[in-house]
């Protein structure tokens, strides 16, 4: 499988995608970690944007 652009793993964060593409993935990010971490990058910057102004 090729590499998962970030809108698709944004999808996938958001839940988004339907079964058979979410396995895909998963499928996909077992067999590359370093896509893996960049996935955690990703949930850990939407994590911290959706904090923000949360406090107003």
């Amino acid at each position: 499988m090729e590499r998962i652009g970030e809108a698709e793993l944004n999808a996938y964060l958001d839940g988004e995608l339907d079964a058979e593409a979410r396995v895909g993935i998963e499928s996909w990010l077992a067999e590359n970690p370093e896509e893996a971490a960049r996935l955690g990058a990703l949930a850990a910057d939407r994590d911290a944007l959706a904090g923000i102004g949360a406090d107003i």
